[in-house]
């Protein structure tokens, strides 16, 4: 039972390590560590026990490689798009959500591409800047980052009125959405898309599916090193590898649907 447990821990930790069970919708998967020794426990008296020992033989092996060899660095960049910015301006610069935290702050990427949309507007790439409505609920309250954003855009000398706030979305496409609705009535088509490196292609061509012409720039990132020869970091090695595997997954998902 110990080591059925054990080695279940072990290989739930290398999923975590590798980002495996965000695909699966697994937000918080460090509280799963526990059940998952549990299941290894009960599995020991069956047959399964030799599955669950190889395969925690071959995560750690997936773990160590990633982390220890420069194999995720060609694959990970294969996720940016990374547009030239076009001579005529644009009529909007779309901002893409991201996690914020249960005070209402911004974190690492969501504070990444606000940073990069205020930027673009301080050039003058756009009259009006879009903005994801970001929420989160906690201990039965919702909590939005409207604060946070509005402070931000206030330091770069925004007027509120040339931004427009896209709510009630869960998703890259639930936004390409609710900025066609919010901005076709203006007659806006040529938008730039802000978002982390690693999320450019897939939410760039999620916009284009709804009809705009996209400029795509991603934001710089704080979590995850992108620019040359920086990644060489094991944790940065894993968080990358974690990033590709989802993009991966959530493209193939985007194209069953229809979405790019």
């Amino acid at each position: 039972m110990i080591a059925g447990a054990a080695a279940a821990a072990i290989l739930w930790a290398c999923a975590l390590l590798l980002g495996l069970p965000r695909i699966a919708g697994f937000e918080n998967g460090h509280d799963f560590v526990v059940p998952a020794a549990a299941i290894g426990a009960l599995l020991s008296f069956t047959a399964l026990r030799r599955a669950i020992y190889v395969a925690t033989a071959v995560a750690v092996l997936a773990v160590a490689v990633v982390a220890y060899t420069p194999v995720i660095e060609k694959p990970v960049h294969t996720l940016v798009r990374a547009d030239p910015r076009p001579v005529v301006p644009s009529g909007a610069v779309v901002v893409l959500g991201a996690d914020i935290a249960p005070d209402s702050l911004l974190h690492t990427q969501s504070l990444d591409r606000m940073l990069g949309g205020l930027e673009l507007m301080r050039a003058g790439a756009a009259p009006v800047l879009v903005i994801p409505g970001n929420t989160v609920t906690t201990r039965g309250r919702v909590v939005s980052a409207r604060p946070d954003q509005m402070r931000l855009a206030a330091l770069a000398g925004l007027d509120t009125a040339t931004i427009l706030v896209a709510d009630r979305v869960h998703s890259t496409r639930d936004e390409a959405v609710r900025a066609s609705e919010l901005l076709r009535p203006r007659g806006i088509r040529r938008i730039h898309v802000v978002t982390s490196p690693a999320h450019t292609g897939r939410a760039c061509r999620t916009f284009e599916r709804v009809g705009f012409v996209v400029t795509c720039t991603p934001s710089r990132s704080r979590d995850v090193p992108f620019t040359a020869g920086s990644l060489y970091r094991s944790p940065d090695r894993l968080e990358a590898f974690g990033l590709w595997v989802y993009e991966r997954a959530a493209m193939a998902l985007y194209h069953m649907k229809g979405w790019v």
